[in-house]
């Protein structure tokens, strides 16, 4: 089953941003080469173009006319590089790419897209409850842990990472 895409047709398939860059039709070529590239990308857990990979990999679009789809060149020249992608077959040969069974699942999230933590509420639900005690985090190894914990939790690991214990 395909997942519903949200793919702007007028917009840049690997990108989807609102460029002056001139968009560009694919050659046959071109698009064969973007599908590639994908699927290397996709087999080597590539997070860089998360969004780009599932619009290319799961669309229809790419099944249909090819004058569907378009493309800046720069984002084309930088997606089927070959030493971006040789840079990301060796980070996703190293471990360097952290995947997990209930992430890859998901879209990928950004820290733009969360509130920043304010520390004045709870760490963990961020709310702001009259009627709840706030407990401060006194001990390193109670730290360390809700550090670790956190890499669990989509939310909380996206709003600590520059938390050091």
């Amino acid at each position: 089953m395909k997942r519903q895409s949200s793919t702007d047709a007028t917009r840049c398939i690997i990108c989807q941003e609102d460029k002056t860059e001139r968009l560009v039709e694919p050659t046959a070529q071109g698009l064969a080469k973007v599908k590639e590239t994908a699927q290397i990308r996709l087999k080597h857990s590539d997070q860089r173009y998360h969004a780009a990979i599932n619009r290319i990999v799961d669309s229809d679009v790419l099944e249909s006319e090819q004058s569907t789809v378009i493309w800046h060149k720069s984002c084309y020249s930088s997606f089927t590089s070959k030493s971006n992608l040789l840079w990301t077959e060796r980070r996703g040969e190293s471990g360097g790419y952290e995947t997990s069974a209930s992430s890859s699942n998901q879209p990928v999230e950004l820290r733009s897209s969360v509130q920043p933590m304010d520390w004045e509420t709870c760490i963990f639900c961020q709310n702001d409850s009259d009627k709840t005690k706030l407990s401060s985090v006194t001990t390193f190894k109670m730290s360390q842990h809700i550090l670790e914990a956190s890499k669990y939790d989509q939310h909380v690991s996206i709003r600590l990472p520059g938390v050091n214990v």
